[in-house]
C-alpha cells in the first residue's frame, strides 16, 4: 500500500528516517504500567469486550475475503486463534483462552522492549 501510494518502497522510508537526526538530542519515551496481575486482569476484560463487539464477526468475513492468504495479517493476535477454531482445530473456548494468553505475553514483550532503554519513563497506573 505505500508503495502504491508513494511510489517509495517502506524500507525507503525506512532509511530515510535514520538519516535524519532527531531534533533534540534527547529521547524520552514515557509509557504507563500496572501490576502484572492488574494488567492481566485489564487484558482479559479487554478480550471479552473485544469479543462482545464483534471480533469474530469480522474475523470471519476476512477469512472469507482471504485473508488467510496474506501471511502478515493472518498472524495478528485474534485472527489466528479465531482461524483455528473456524477451521473446527479447537473450541471457542479454548480459542478465547488462548488470545488472552498470547495478548498477555505481546504485553509482557512490549514491557520488557521498554525496559532496555534508559529514556523510558515508567508512570504507574494502579494509585
Amino acid at each position: 500500500e505505500v508503495y502504491r501510494a508513494t511510489g517509495k518502497p517502506i524500507s525507503q522510508f525506512k532509511k530515510e528516517s535514520h538519516q535524519t537526526p532527531p531534533p533534540f538530542g534527547y529521547r524520552l519515551w514515557v509509557t504507563t504500567y500496572q501490576n502484572r496481575q492488574t494488567l492481566y486482569n485489564r487484558i482479559d476484560y479487554r478480550v471479552d469486550d473485544m469479543i462482545k463487539n464483534g471480533l469474530m464477526e469480522e474475523t470471519h468475513k476476512l477469512l472469507s475475503q482471504g485473508l488467510d492468504q496474506n501471511p502478515t495479517a493472518s498472524q495478528a493476535i485474534g485472527d489466528k486463534e479465531f482461524k483455528e477454531y473456524f477451521a473446527g482445530k479447537m473450541g471457542l473456548d479454548e480459542a478465547i483462552a488462548l488470545l488472552k494468553q498470547r495478548s498477555r505475553q505481546y504485553a509482557k514483550r512490549q514491557i520488557t522492549w521498554f525496559k532496555r532503554y534508559e529514556q523510558a519513563c515508567f508512570i504507574p497506573m494502579d494509585q
